[in-house]
């Protein structure tokens, strides 16, 4: 690794309604792991920053003084295989000799030696899990503790949205004095929880052996073998809906049309790009795999052509571990119609330049934005903007860059949902009162001047504060 970026041929510059900014990303593992970078050191959006083998599972023990006839405070001398080292059930565990008898205690467990109790007299072993890929794990409650539907409440211990432990009671029911528990089987996040069927659902965390910096810049800090903050310099774009995992590439950018993007002539060299384009269905999306892109940025798709393309249904609350050729965020939204105007202009300014997609989209719980980084050359040496006193390291979210959540009058704000869905425009006012909405439900609202465009002219508008996602924009960078 260098400890500075290389030279970067000079890219000419492009006006845009935008002001790149430093950006920060933590990039984790679910456990403790190796880490391949320190501080410092040039990244790529390739670059491999983690390992992890394996989980960390559960504390197993092996009780050495009972079986070696020991006191427990010699336990720590009869330790063969050092801390650390893995073994296999059965291996040789720890050995003692007094005169002409000689005992060995083989372990109970497979795992990794990880400490000694001199007053339990007690090996601990720490189990290791296989960061395999598995199935959502479906779970009925009610049948698995025999109990009533009635009662469901009572009975789960976790909610949707919770990260769960392999082993983690996720459920238990008071049968007289006795507990019956359900434990869980993975570790992952819970959702689904469905009272009516009694069932609850697990999504396994899929680990990838090697965590990537997604975007170029420096490291700033790495943290207990788990974390390392990347910093770079550039611009942001949220999106409202996407699939599939991380990409990186030259952003290419084609017309902002109503109708589904087709490929042509000029298409023929798209491979490893991040494809813009203002609508997309599943032809669209066949054709882009087709031609190895990367990933593909569009305004609107029906959300039938989405599940063709993933190949089931897709849900709002979790997605990002799709197993689809390429990444697709969607900046407007489901339905039918282009991408909005400014937004494409934008996108359009910075064409040619590295950009990271992420399509993970999580709506219920911990709300993530799909989103593209676009990295500029930062105006300095991006170890000064890594320094202590930034206060930059450690202020983002997994494979996500911080950006303000406050609204306030001045900044930009686009509505997600509500009659205005889709438009963008400056917050005039935030309205301190609840007022009353076509819908009949009662909220804080702000008071929206949005732009003029194929989505109408501007205007004054109301809507609802929950409804409103930061920008971007004059008054802020993304």
């Amino acid at each position: 690794m260098t400890t500075a970026p290389p030279p970067a041929s000079p890219q000419p510059a492009k006006p845009t309604e935008l002001t790149p900014a430093p950006l920060v990303i933590t990039r984790r593992l679910s456990a403790e792991g190796r880490a391949l970078v320190a501080r410092g050191d040039w990244v790529e959006p390739g670059t491999p920053l983690l390992a992890m083998e394996t989980f960390p599972g559960r504390v197993l023990r092996t009780q050495v003084a009972r079986e070696l006839r020991i006191d427990p405070d010699q336990t720590e001398d009869t330790v063969v295989p050092s801390p650390g080292t893995i073994i296999q059930q059965g291996d040789v565990l720890a050995r003692s000799s007094l005169f002409w008898s000689h005992r060995i205690a083989h372990s109970q467990h497979e795992g990794s030696v990880a400490g000694v109790s001199p007053s339990l007299g007690v090996i601990y072993l720490r189990e290791h899990i296989p960061t395999q890929v598995a199935e959502t794990v479906q779970i009925n409650v009610i049948e698995e503790l025999s109990g009533d539907k009635n009662h469901f409440h009572s009975y789960v211990q976790v909610k949707d949205g919770d990260k769960i432990e392999r082993g983690q009671v996720i459920a238990t029911r008071n049968v007289g004095h006795n507990y019956q528990n359900i434990f869980s089987p993975v570790f992952g996040t819970v959702c689904n929880v469905a009272p009516l069927l009694g069932t609850l659902s697990i999504i396994p965390d899929q680990v990838a052996s090697v965590v990537t910096a997604h975007i170029p810049g420096v490291v700033a800090a790495v943290r207990h073998n788990r974390e390392v903050d990347v910093v770079g310099y550039g611009l942001i774009f949220d999106g409202l809906v996407g699939v599939g995992g991380e990409a990186s590439g030259p952003l290419v950018v084609r017309p902002n049309a109503t109708a589904p993007w087709r490929p042509g002539p000029e298409d023929e060299d798209l491979a490893g790009c991040i494809l813009v384009t203002g609508a997309a269905d599943n032809d669209s999306l066949a054709a882009a795999a087709a031609l190895g892109v990367s990933g593909l940025v569009a305004g609107r798709a029906r959300q039938a052509d989405l599940c063709r393309f993933v190949g089931q249904d897709i849900g709002v609350i979790a997605t990002g571990e799709e197993e689809v050729p390429l990444v697709l965020v969607l900046t407007e939204g489901f339905g039918q119609g282009a991408m909005t105007p400014r937004l494409h202009r934008m996108l359009a300014a910075v064409a040619g330049r590295t950009v990271s997609l992420s399509g993970t989209t999580h709506i219920r719980a911990g709300v993530i934005r799909p989103r593209l980084v676009v990295s500029v050359e930062p105006p300095t040496n991006l170890l000064e903007l890594a320094g202590a006193d930034t206060g930059l390291a450690g202020t983002a979210a997994i494979g996500l860059v911080e950006v303000p959540t406050e609204l306030a009058a001045g900044l930009r704000a686009r509505v997600l949902r509500g009659p205005h869905a889709g438009r963008s425009g400056i917050i005039k006012e935030l309205i301190d009162t609840p007022r009353v909405l076509p819908t009949g439900a009662e909220a804080l609202v702000a008071r929206l001047e949005v732009d003029p465009g194929d989505d109408g002219p501007g205007e004054i508008v109301l809507a609802a504060q929950a409804n409103l996602k930061l920008e971007g924009g004059e008054t802020n960078h993304g």
